[in-house]
């Protein structure tokens, strides 16, 4: 992994914890983030899976291999959630 893309698993970290008033609840919802076995690269560096939750529901998967978000769901305007 190269560090210059860091930043950018890290603001969207931010932004998903800062969506909420109180840093592990908002209301009765809680936010979450899980860690999972996403596969190796070509050299045999293992990479990650990061799934981050909301207190809304906004979803958001995003590998350790530059950051790279693989996964956002988030309502559209009848409040519908996709990718």
């Amino acid at each position: 992994m190269k560090t210059k893309y860091v930043p950018i698993l890290s603001v969207t970290i931010v932004l998903f914890v800062f969506s909420c008033n109180e840093l592990t609840m908002c209301g009765e919802k809680k936010m979450s983030i899980k860690k999972q076995a996403f596969g190796k690269t070509d050299d045999g560096k293992s990479v990650d899976s990061y799934t981050l939750t909301n207190a809304h529901g906004l979803k958001t998967e995003i590998i350790t291999f530059g950051g790279i978000v693989t996964s956002l769901q988030v309502p559209d305007r009848n409040g519908k959630f996709a990718d």
